[in-house]
């Protein structure tokens, strides 16, 4: 899904993590519903990030 811009496998509650860019909130809504119907899916979790503090893609690659 082209909107799904970050996923991870992660320990918890859930399996995985993903991040999504969305245009407003019906496109992010569609995006849920999508999710929701996949095989498998058994529970969606949302969280809506309000403002970014910080983001870093760098990578540090030892000598």
């Amino acid at each position: 899904m082209e909107k799904i811009k970050y996923a991870y496998v992660v320990t918890g509650e859930y399996t995985l993590f993903l991040m999504a860019k969305c245009l407003n909130h019906s496109d992010s809504m569609g995006l849920i519903e999508k999710l929701r119907n996949l095989p498998g899916v058994e529970e969606v979790k949302t969280e809506i990030v309000l403002d970014r503090i910080k983001e870093d893609h760098s990578i540090i690659i030892p000598e």
